[in-house]
């Protein structure tokens, strides 16, 4: 067991993600499907790479990088540090795209964590995995306005992604706004050029086409992909009993009053058309899908994903 683990931040406690579920973990690995560009030896290859050691590139320096491997001739010429990677040890880019905008801050009463709080965790637990098998990783939190993180490589790194993360929830007060998960995609696509596998943990509540055409983007582009579409469970079941006021917590603070009983069969009907729409896309474009409702535990969705 890694001895970074038992640094395990207190608000991972509310999903039982102790020291004894990493340990549940341990053999579990972060993997691309796909033949990428920079895959880690061992553990993943490289496209149209030999076996030889041979030079591979040159990237920027990232705190816990080897000194041994910067390029010290490069550092004369342009006062900038970077590092030699060989064919043998490029590493796998895992993005990893977290829904920050408003309705991702649902929480119905008898559960610790909402939507959003849920999707940190799984983002923090796939970030603990690349970083463990010394593949990058780095964060895109979209709200209100979207903001991307630098990448961070090698376990004990985990910690600061883990405070980065959690620091710009806090400066930019995470979950806000109502900008789509599609236009959130596109925007970072823009900054994330280099192949690798993208993990993106949203509700999905957007319009299925432009999900496609953006799912689309992000496979033309040559990344791999694994969709999380995290919901509460009253979502799932619609579990209302008495009159309620429903609100959307993205366009209209004023809600609608409404009687569960009258609207129960066509909300849930309307539910499961949107979820076998976004299911279908993925499929189609062969990206790994996974439902992952808020009050199953994280090692269950990391293992195959959640019940409906």
């Amino acid at each position: 067991m890694d001895n970074n683990a038992a640094r395990l931040p207190d608000e991972f406690s509310p999903l039982n993600l102790s020291l004894a579920t990493l340990a549940q973990l341990s053999g579990l690995k972060l993997r691309s499907r796909r033949v990428v560009e920079g895959l880690l030896a061992g553990e993943h290859r490289g496209a149209g790479q030999g076996l030889a050691v041979e030079f591979a590139q040159l990237r920027p320096y990232s705190p816990g990088d080897e000194l041994r491997r910067v390029d010290w001739k490069v550092y004369a010429r342009t006062d900038k540090l970077h590092v030699r990677q060989y064919e043998e040890d490029v590493d796998l880019c895992v993005y990893i795209l977290l829904d920050a905008s408003a309705g991702m801050g649902y929480k119905r009463s008898a559960s610790p964590l909402s939507k959003f709080e849920y999707a940190q965790i799984l983002s923090g637990v796939n970030a603990y995995l690349a970083l463990r098998q010394n593949d990058s990783a780095c964060w895109a939190a979209s709200g209100k306005d979207v903001d991307v993180s630098a990448p961070f490589r090698g376990l004990n790194q985990w910690m600061t992604f883990l405070d980065s993360l959690d620091e710009t929830s806090v400066t930019n007060r995470l979950p806000n706004g109502n900008a789509s998960i599609s236009a959130a995609l596109s925007h970072v696509l823009t900054r994330w050029h280099r192949k690798g596998l993208v993990l993106v943990f949203s509700d999905f509540f957007d319009a299925p086409e432009s999900v496609e055409s953006a799912l689309k983007r992000l496979r033309a582009m040559g990344h791999d992909c694994r969709v999380y579409q995290v919901l509460d469970r009253d979502e799932l079941t619609f579990p209302f009993n008495n009159r309620t006021r429903f609100v959307d917590l993205e366009l209209d603070a004023r809600g609608l009053d409404a009687e569960p009983s009258q609207i129960k069969t066509a909300y849930l009907e309307a539910l499961e058309r949107h979820l076998s729409a976004i299911r279908s896309i993925c499929s189609a474009l062969e990206i790994e899908y996974r439902l992952a409702p808020t009050d199953v535990p994280v090692e269950q969705i990391l293992r195959g994903g959640g019940t409906p």
